[in-house]
């Protein structure tokens, strides 16, 4: 039995506090559950590749050229906070852990 999943884009602040020790915080507008966590690099980059974030709801970021490397940067230098991802693929905190680990 399939069951029909209604997704939708999910729209997504990411904030990082380099005074905090390092603590992202991702804050949805319009569903999901607010997080706060600690990552390395590293582990943010594999947050970001697992849920397949988005900077966009128009274009994909490989028609632009834009890598999760960049959106990362944009996240830490705080010149891009704005980001998208599909409701099945918004995190829980279970899930969260097994994407940091």
């Amino acid at each position: 039995m399939v069951l029909d999943e209604q997704r939708f884009l999910i729209k997504a602040s990411i904030f990082y506090d380099e005074d905090g020790d390092g603590v992202y915080e991702v804050i949805p507008t319009n569903g999901g559950s607010r997080l706060a966590f600690r990552a390395t690099d590293e582990q943010m980059l594999r947050f970001l590749r697992r849920v397949k974030i988005k900077d966009s709801i128009s274009n994909p970021r490989s028609y632009k050229g834009t890598t999760y490397s960049n959106m990362l940067n944009s996240i830490k230098q705080g010149t891009n906070s704005i980001f998208y991802v599909w409701s099945n693929m918004y995190p829980d905190n279970n899930s969260l852990k097994e994407i940091l680990e």
